[in-house]
């Protein structure tokens, strides 16, 4: 391997050292917003609707 292959790797080796992961507390909460606002929806087209 080459000296400009070994720098190539090793920034890429810190660049994704540096990277954060999503939090999965952010993913969860995310979902929960997403389905509460579903839910919202789903009463609020049924609000007006006759029951059969």
């Amino acid at each position: 391997m080459s000296f400009t292959g070994s720098v190539f790797t090793d920034l890429l080796a810190q660049s994704a050292e540096q990277e954060e992961a999503l939090s999965p507390y952010v993913v969860g909460v995310a979902v929960l917003v997403l389905f509460v606002l579903l839910l919202m929806g789903l009463f609020a087209f049924g609000k007006g609707r006759e029951h059969s």
